[in-house]
């Protein structure tokens, strides 16, 4: 969460996820990292374009190295007032998480779906 926002201290020693987060956003004062920066987005969005925004939905293992992104964004969707879910569980940056979370967010995405606006 938030890789445009990562610098090089946070890249150390990350190997292939170093790689392609510096292949797809370039250095990180690189224009493409600010234009990409999810954190800089959300603290600039209106309250107009707060309203069109989806629910949103976060979970993370507590032994994921992400756990303190998704900690920020989680209070920065609460700031900000965005309807969202944030779920810390045990876990890490793994398939096996992952794969016990996707029927949840599954379930949880059909009851926060909303139907199309009619024509």
């Amino acid at each position: 969460l938030g890789a445009a926002s990562w610098t090089d201290k946070d890249l150390g020693g990350r190997g292939v996820i170093a790689e392609t987060i510096m292949s797809v956003y370039g250095a990180a004062d690189s224009k493409t990292r600010q234009e990409n920066d999810i954190f800089k987005m959300l603290r600039e969005i209106s309250p107009e374009k707060v309203k069109q925004l989806p629910f949103v939905y976060l979970d993370c293992g507590t032994e994921d190295f992400l756990i303190q992104s998704n900690r920020d964004y989680a209070a920065l969707l609460l700031e900000k007032k965005i309807p969202h879910e944030f779920r810390q569980l045990p876990g890490r940056h793994d398939w096996r998480f992952w794969n016990s979370q996707v029927l949840e967010f599954l379930q949880l995405s059909e009851t926060k779906r909303q139907p199309a606006k009619p024509n």
